[in-house]
C-alpha cells in the first residue's frame, strides 16, 4: 500500500483544531473559504518557487489547492485564523516537499505567517497543529527543508537537522526531522500557549 492511501485510511483530522484563545487552526478541506486568501498570500510570498512548480499566479495556485489538497484531504492544510475570522497563517502536511528526498515522509511544507501576526507565537502554534495531526495519524516522523537564518525556530519545536544543503531552490538549506514519539498532546500543547 503506497504512502498517500496508508495515511488517508489511518488519518482523520477534525475539523477545528484549538490551540488558542486568540487563534483557531482549521482544516482548509473543511473550510474552503480561505482557499484563494492562501493561494494568494502563499504565491506573494514565494513567486520562484512557485514558478519552479509550474505555477505562474494566484489562480493557478488555488487551483492546485483546490486539485492536490481537497480531493483526498491528503496532503493536509491548516489554515491559522484570528478572532476576525482573518487568515493569519497556514502550514501542509505533505507527502514530498523535496523531489530528490522521496524516502523522507512526510514533510512539514509552506510554513507562513503574515507580518501582522508574527511574534504573536502563531508559526509555533501552525508548526505544532501539524505535529499533533501527523501524530493522530499515527507517523513516526516529519520533515521538513528551512534556510539556515530560520532554523532555530524548528529546533525549539524539537527538530534536528538531518542533512545540510549548499543549494536548493537557489539558497543554502537544511533538512530537518522531528520524532513524533516524543511529540506533545493537544493538552500540553495547549497549556503551553494559553498559560
Amino acid at each position: 500500500m503506497n504512502f498517500k492511501k496508508k495515511l488517508t485510511l489511518m488519518c482523520t483530522i477534525k475539523n477545528k483544531i484549538s490551540f488558542s484563545k486568540m487563534y483557531i487552526i482549521v482544516n482548509i478541506a473543511e473550510h474552503q473559504q480561505y482557499i484563494d486568501e492562501v493561494a494568494k498570500i502563499s504565491f506573494n510570498e514565494w513567486p520562484e518557487e512557485c514558478k519552479d512548480c509550474d505555477i505562474n499566479s494566484v489562480e493557478e495556485y488555488a487551483e492546485d489547492i483546490r486539485e492536490e489538497y481537497l480531493e483526498t484531504g491528503w496532503p493536509l492544510v491548516l489554515v491559522a485564523i484570528d478572532k476576525d475570522k482573518n487568515v493569519a497563517g497556514a502550514a501542509a502536511l505533505d507527502p514530498n516537499d523535496m523531489s530528490d528526498r522521496p524516502k523522507l515522509q512526510p514533510w512539514v511544507a509552506s510554513l507562513l505567517v503574515l507580518p501582522e501576526h508574527r511574534g504573536k507565537g502563531v508559526g509555533s502554534l501552525l508548526i505544532d497543529a501539524v505535529i499533533f495531526s501527523a501524530k493522530q495519524c499515527k507517523l513516526k516522523n516529519v520533515y521538513l527543508w528551512a534556510k539556515d537564518d530560520v532554523c532555530s525556530i524548528y529546533s525549539r519545536r524539537g527538530f534536528r537537522t538531518i542533512e545540510h544543503r549548499s543549494d536548493y531552490c537557489g539558497h543554502p538549506v537544511n533538512i530537518m526531522e522531528r520524532d513524533l514519539s516524543t511529540a506533545s498532546t493537544q493538552r500540553e500543547i495547549t497549556r503551553r500557549l494559553i498559560y
